[in-house]
């Protein structure tokens, strides 16, 4: 499994109905390290995902995802989510679906239009829950 690369902001604007939601910001995020993002409501953090997975537009500045620096608002959204998923904070997940089930939809942007999850998917998320010591939970 790789890694996509860094994730690179500069001077990440985002305004809304006459109003600053996030104030700019630099950021570099390298491959295979992790980030937390803390703060009260209201602070910026959703549309700080939001302007990252491209679902939201930034007022200034740029976001650029993975080794060659793409721009998230320039990618097909199959090309963006091969970069970058958000997992919300209260999912919707199906009665009945397992954690193996609900990683697996990570997984969906290297799927076919009409296919299924192959055995190479399925290794994938089995080293990645492997990797996160979640692998106990994957039938929960």
């Amino acid at each position: 499994m790789s890694a996509i690369g860094n994730i690179s902001l500069s001077q990440l604007r985002v305004d809304r109905d006459g109003r600053t939601l996030l104030q700019p910001l630099d950021l570099e995020v390298e491959a295979g390290t992790w980030l937390c993002v803390v703060g009260p409501n209201g602070a910026g953090k959703t549309t700080l995902l939001r302007a990252i997975a491209g679902t939201t537009s930034a007022s200034a500045g740029t976001v650029r995802l993975g080794s060659h620096g793409h721009d998230p608002h320039a990618l097909r959204p199959r090309q963006r989510a091969r970069l970058v998923a958000v997992v919300p904070q209260h999912p919707t997940i199906p009665e009945g679906a397992t954690v193996l089930n609900y990683v697996l939809l990570g997984r969906t942007a290297h799927v076919s239009v009409f296919g299924t999850e192959s055995r190479r998917d399925r290794r994938v998320v089995g080293d990645l829950l492997e990797r996160l010591e979640l692998d106990e939970l994957a039938g929960r």
